[in-house]
């Protein structure tokens, strides 16, 4: 599902384009039943751009993989009324999880509660959070920058731990459609909950989230984002971002490349493109 729903097929397109139904479809899901034939199966290995082996393994462990799944959401603002947070609450806990992923990073650099929360207040949409139960499991979030702090963050000289609401621009309607430069400030799980499938489902989210900006209307010019670790500098680049320098001083011994994506490429590579909803919508606005 998580395969299929990345690419930005429903399950009716993904039936069309295999030559199937949407109740079969639906059923492969469950795990009630295996796609069978040689033509079939080649289909469905191009469609959701799967090598044979991979799609072996999903299909075995599919059901197991779905209830599991099952007991992790994703929530945004909802799960803060739910359990009686607020946004102090809520960075308290995304902080902690910052550290036990990244401890390398100065805690200087991190910025503090008090400095994220009224951020998080004023832009709440701007964030999910990976959740089970009333815990949460990871999270991810982006700021929307005005001209001189995006190319402070091009540069590698932003310091994300001195920024302050008035720095950033918000998603507002104008009635017509908007161009606004992303910074991506985190995409992270904690470590006692990182498996495949959970961080599948935080990034097919963050996925989404490009899908229904644009049905608004909302583009994103230019996206950055800073790689600290290995993990961070590979989700750069399946992201298709390119390297284009160097952060200063986040902390001893962390990768520190500064990575950037252009709205006229996100439909040419990487993740994004994959998404024909994303991908069509900025191709039309960017050409």
């Amino acid at each position: 599902m998580a395969r299929r729903e990345a690419r930005g097929l429903s399950q009716a397109d993904l039936a069309a384009k295999v030559g199937s139904d949407t109740t079969t479809v639906s059923r492969w899901e469950t795990g009630k039943n295996r796609p069978k034939g040689k033509e079939t199966l080649s289909k469905l290995k191009a469609e959701l751009d799967i090598e044979q082996a991979e799609l072996d393994r999903l299909f075995l462990d599919w059901i197991s993989d779905e209830r599991h799944m099952k007991r992790y959401t994703i929530q945004g603002y909802e799960f803060l009324e739910a359990n009686g947070m607020d946004e102090y609450d809520l960075l308290d806990r995304l902080i902690a999880i910052d550290t036990a992923v990244i401890p390398e990073i100065k805690r200087e650099e991190e910025g503090t509660t008090d400095q994220w929360a009224p951020i998080f207040h004023a832009s709440p949409y701007t964030w999910k959070l990976l959740t089970t139960g009333d815990e949460v499991a990871g999270y991810w979030h982006y700021i929307c920058l005005n001209d001189e702090q995006f190319q402070l963050a091009k540069a590698g000289k932003l310091q994300e731990s001195s920024l302050k609401d008035d720095m950033l621009v918000h998603l507002t309607h104008s009635g017509s459609e908007r161009d606004f430069k992303m910074f991506i400030s985190m995409i992270a799980i904690d470590s006692k909950h990182q498996e495949p499938d959970r961080s599948s489902k935080l990034l097919l989210s963050f996925i989404r989230e490009f899908g229904r900006l644009a049905k608004a209307g909302f583009f994103f010019s230019e996206i950055c984002a800073v790689a600290l670790t290995p993990i961070g500098l590979q989700m750069c680049l399946d992201f298709g971002m390119q390297k284009v320098g160097r952060q200063e001083g986040i902390g001893d011994d962390l990768i520190e490349d500064v990575f950037l994506i252009t709205g006229k490429d996100v439909p040419r590579r990487g993740f994004l493109a994959k998404n024909s909803l994303v991908a069509n919508a900025y191709r039309k606005r960017f050409g």
